[in-house]
């Protein structure tokens, strides 16, 4: 009689497969039970999307800290996983300090963003929520007109015009702002060798194996930010630069950051802008009404556009 040995082991074989794949999800849970995850990078750079996709991605225990204005390792939860996102900050001083709050932390991460796309949505949302909302009402209403024209007309006037008006008198150009920002990400990368940077752009289309394969476990799909922080979501898209840039822009920008595009891996010869150029009102002064808006309703002041938005 013929032995069919072979067939016989099937059983045996998935048996300890099933085995062997149990007690890798136990193991890979387990890790997860302590692991401890930082991100970081400059603000407007897609920070806050980053943080919540990968804490709807871990247990539900985990603690998690969004921008604190200090971290105390030894204040930390022992037996739970931690997730925290910070700002790189504006300015020497910060009280905050990665290098001893964050040193023993499992998994550090730094996400880049176009420097284009960032400086507009930096200055939308710096304008509304931290410089225009308890300024005049005249004042507030002519920005958001400009904000207006520029949606009917993108090409009639730029960016830094925009931006020269919103933050007159404040304090740093525009240039300086531009190139800081860009020296202070690439010099924060060059001294902290263990985190791992990450582009917005890939967050957006999807691209997350390199970040999967960092961390050591899958990322979900969707991305469930809280509705308190709601106010810094605006297009969830990138290249937008295109449709806000004129001539003008692409002249001032392009040698500004060129030490960053070659550091991050950007384009540093894609410059064009499109030929019909659309600003939709809700990623322009839709938005910066209801950033406003809800800064004033923070601070105990009127909202100015409540009616407009229910209207619009």
């Amino acid at each position: 009689m013929e032995n069919f040995s072979g067939f016989h082991m099937v059983p045996q074989f998935l048996k300890v497969l099933k085995e062997q794949v149990g007690n890798l999800i136990s193991n890979k849970t387990r890790d997860l039970k302590h692991i401890k995850i930082v991100v970081t990078g400059w603000p407007k750079s897609g920070t806050t999307a980053l943080f919540y996709l990968i804490k709807t991605s871990m247990p539900p225990s985990t603690v998690t800290y969004f921008e604190p204005q200090s971290y105390d390792p030894q204040k930390e939860p022992r037996e739970s996983p931690i997730l925290v996102k910070y700002l790189l900050p504006d300015k020497p001083g910060d009280p905050l300090n990665p290098d001893t709050a964050f040193e023993h932390f499992d998994k550090k991460i730094f996400i880049a963003r176009d420097r284009r796309d960032q400086f507009i949505s930096g200055l939308l949302y710096r304008a509304a929520y931290q410089h225009f909302f308890d300024k005049s009402e005249d004042m507030i209403k002519e920005f958001v007109c400009m904000l207006e024209k520029k949606e009917s007309d993108p090409s009639s006037m730029s960016v830094i015009s925009l931006y020269e008006f919103a933050f007159r008198g404040s304090g740093g150009s525009p240039a300086a702002r531009i190139k800081g920002g860009g020296r202070c990400s690439i010099d924060f990368c060059k001294n902290h060798k263990d985190y791992f940077a990450f582009k917005y752009e890939d967050l957006v289309d999807g691209q997350l194996e390199k970040l999967e394969n960092h961390l050591g476990f899958s990322l979900a799909v969707d991305i469930n930010v809280d509705p308190t922080v709601q106010r810094v979501v605006r297009t969830r898209q990138y290249g937008n630069w295109r449709n806000w840039f004129t001539v003008e822009d692409v002249h001032f920008f392009r040698p500004l950051v060129k030490e960053y595009f070659e550091y991050f891996g950007y384009d540093q010869n894609d410059w064009e802008i499109s030929f019909s150029p659309k600003i939709p009102p809700e990623h322009c002064s839709l938005y910066v009404k209801r950033v406003l808006d809800e800064k004033r309703s923070e601070v105990g002041l009127a909202r100015l556009f409540e009616e407009q938005q229910k209207s619009a």
